[in-house]
């Protein structure tokens, strides 16, 4: 059996990864010129295009399976970097867990003038969490003193290439150059702040989530979605799904939740199910059955929610 996975779409076609799964010696790879490059001894060249690839599978008995989602790309090595004038001490635990959901956190520090009152609040917090304080004084009275240090740091540790992705935790659009100079160098960005943060910020990131959407695991969703609200998360959603069915090769307009949920973090970074008091993605789009239609199917031994826009 052969399974044939879309990777992404170049400017070419399709890139396909294909798996031969009843021949493990077969080695199968593919380039970034729509060619598959397939080393067996059948009547299939080396080099095919998809189309001859599909003939082949055919001929073959081989089944291709519906679009399956890319593999996880999240980076390994995350630095987090809190600003500590944009933060709040009781956040830290459910922060962390948020970032862990990308990656292992290997670089913890936290900046602010540690001689100010207001900063008091961070310190069992940074003995409890092992986050590392970085001293900066105010030169001007009123002026955010952390901004430069956390970006020069930042801009650092880009260069050292010690981590694959930054977590920027701060309400301030005075970091979205930084997070768009991380991005230019291929690294993941991921943002946390209030939902205040200006939209300059959250789009720079290729994450963005809200503090107010941190709650303890063992707390109910709070229903934060105002009256006019609903409407946006429904276009996002539909948006996303007919942005998958363009790109992909579904069959009618059936397209497997896992791939719309990366679509709407292409179009929209802040976009989170539980701003609008539901904790999974699956949850949310089966509150609207009126504009969605859901169906489980079974994918490689394994069970996998589609969704299609309601024809109701």
């Amino acid at each position: 059996m052969v399974l044939a996975y879309p990777l992404s779409v170049t400017p070419l076609g399709v890139l396909y990864r294909f798996e031969c799964t009843t021949r493990p010696r077969v080695p199968c790879h593919t380039t970034r010129d729509g060619l598959l490059g397939l080393h067996s001894d059948d009547d299939l060249p080396a080099r095919s295009t998809t189309h001859q690839v599909v003939g082949w599978v055919n001929r073959h008995r081989l089944r291709r399976l519906p679009t399956m989602p890319p593999q996880d790309s999240h980076p390994n090595h995350i630095a987090l970097l809190v600003d500590g004038d944009n933060a709040q001490p009781s956040l830290i635990e459910p922060i962390l867990t948020e970032v862990a959901r990308h990656g292992s956190i290997t670089t913890r520090r936290i900046y602010g003038d540690w001689t100010t009152p207001h900063m008091s609040g961070w310190k069992e917090v940074l003995q409890t969490y092992a986050i590392q304080p970085i001293q900066q004084f105010r030169f001007t009275v009123g002026k955010n003193a952390t901004d430069s240090a956390l970006i020069i740091d930042a801009m650092d540790l880009l260069h050292a290439g010690t981590v694959d992705g930054f977590c920027i935790v701060s309400s301030d659009s005075d970091y979205t150059r930084l997070a768009t100079r991380i991005r230019e160098e291929g690294l993941f960005v991921m943002g946390i702040g209030r939902m205040q943060t200006p939209s300059s910020l959250v789009n720079a990131c290729e994450v963005f989530v809200y503090t107010e959407n941190l709650t303890s695991s063992d707390q109910e969703p709070k229903e934060r979605a105002a009256p006019s609200q609903p409407a946006k998360w429904i276009t996002t959603v539909g948006l996303a799904v007919e942005t998958a069915i363009e790109t992909g090769d579904e069959e009618d307009g059936w397209v497997m939740l896992s791939i719309v949920g990366s679509q709407i973090r292409k179009l929209d970074p802040a976009f989170d199910p539980r701003t609008y008091g539901y904790s999974r993605l699956s949850l949310l789009v089966k509150s609207a059955p009126n504009k969605f239609e859901t169906s489980e199917r079974a994918i490689s031994g394994h069970k996998q929610l589609f969704i299609r826009r309601s024809s109701k």
